[in-house]
């Protein structure tokens, strides 16, 4: 221009063509945009264009590139369940507030079983590959690479215990009288060792209380080192079921198949050492005649009750089958009593058979 042009202002916008589109952020989304000029103006000292230029436009473009985002896994820490499949969770950084992105990704442990060192569980390694981005904004960023490791542990899943076994006067449950289960198909466990129970009482029993002298075994795909056992009433119930006393009965035959207390006499015996009951009411035998009483036809009345002072208590017992008890019907004994006159025709012989006799039915 030959002159200073250092009050030479050029005023106008530069926009993007109408094709723009735009983040939840409210920005351009990435992508390649043909520039659009407007309204353009030349002032020179406080005049508009004064010399009179043309102002001419050439068409330009703006690129937006995809923004790299910051990825950050971790892992967390879950109880065995027979597969590698772990939990992981992305933190992202750099993403513009406003806009939507996620990520998603596959994550598995390097073994599917619990790790120790020394006895102590310990992290594994947990590899991570991203699969994909999600989000309507996800398209304006990028990551750098798909694959990432952190550290987690698989922790022993706990096992659980059920069973039961008839009264016996402890606490003491052995291993026999329980039943594991891992919850995982295919894999079964063994068992060793003995437990306590919370209460030895048939009516307060209801889970292990101690199981530290318990040990898992390996069996059919079960690994011990996987599971746990904890004594608690959900993961190890237990129950104390009535031991059946023993009895058996006698009478003399009296036409009736009644069994009072009596009949058994002192054949009732609980099996626990120290522990005794008492009976009261009446049984049935299946039968009142000598050759054909055999069992307990039904118990009728008959019930157990608590031994005297320090004896068992009632509750922990029961009846036993009533084919069981051994029922005796001993033969009647009959009286035999001569007529008061008795005579006979000499025949050299002592007896005769036409002697009189009555029949006395002693206490009938």
């Amino acid at each position: 221009m030959g002159e200073d042009t250092s009050a030479t202002i050029l005023r106008g916008t530069i926009e993007p063509s109408l094709n723009t589109t735009l983040s939840n952020s409210g920005n351009y989304n990435v992508g390649t945009y043909t520039l659009r000029y407007d309204n353009f103006t030349l002032t020179y000292k406080g005049l508009s264009n004064p010399y009179g230029y043309n102002i001419a436009y050439s068409t330009g473009t703006r690129t937006v590139d995809p923004k790299p985002l910051t990825v950050i896994y971790s892992a967390s820490d879950r109880n065995y369940n027979g597969n590698k499949q772990a939990a992981v969770t992305p933190q992202i950084s750099g993403v513009v507030t406003g806009d939507l992105v996620g990520l998603t990704q596959t994550a598995e442990f390097a073994s599917e079983n619990v790790q120790y060192v020394n006895g102590s569980v310990v992290d594994q390694a947990v590899s991570i590959s991203i699969t994909g981005k999600t989000g309507a904004d996800s398209g304006n960023y990028s990551i750098s690479t798909n694959e990432y490791s952190v550290l987690a542990k698989i922790l022993p899943k706990t096992a659980t215990l059920s069973g039961s076994r008839a009264y016996d006067g402890t606490d003491i449950i052995v291993s026999s009288d329980l039943t594991v289960s891992t919850g995982i198909a295919d894999e079964t466990l063994q068992l060793t060792g003995s437990a306590t129970v919370n209460s030895k009482d048939v009516n307060d029993a209801t889970h292990l209380s101690d199981v530290n002298s318990l040990t898992l075994q390996n069996s059919n795909n079960g690994l011990a080192g996987n599971y746990t056992l904890i004594a608690d009433v959900g993961s190890s119930p237990f129950l104390i079921v009535k031991k059946k006393v023993q009895l058996t009965a006698e009478k003399v035959y009296d036409g009736k198949r009644s069994l009072d207390a009596a009949h058994f006499g002192n054949s009732l015996k609980t099996g626990v050492d120290g522990e005794t009951l008492t009976l009261t009411g009446v049984a049935q035998a299946n039968n009142a005649h000598v050759i054909n009483a055999k069992n307990i036809g039904n118990w009728d009345t008959l019930v157990l009750g608590d031994g005297d002072g320090d004896g068992g208590l009632a509750a922990n017992y029961a009846l036993p089958a009533e084919g069981d008890v051994i029922v005796s019907v001993l033969p009647f004994e009959l009286t035999l009593e001569p007529g008061s006159s008795v005579t006979k025709v000499y025949d050299g012989t002592n007896g005769s058979a036409n002697l009189p006799m009555s029949f006395k039915l002693e206490n009938w």
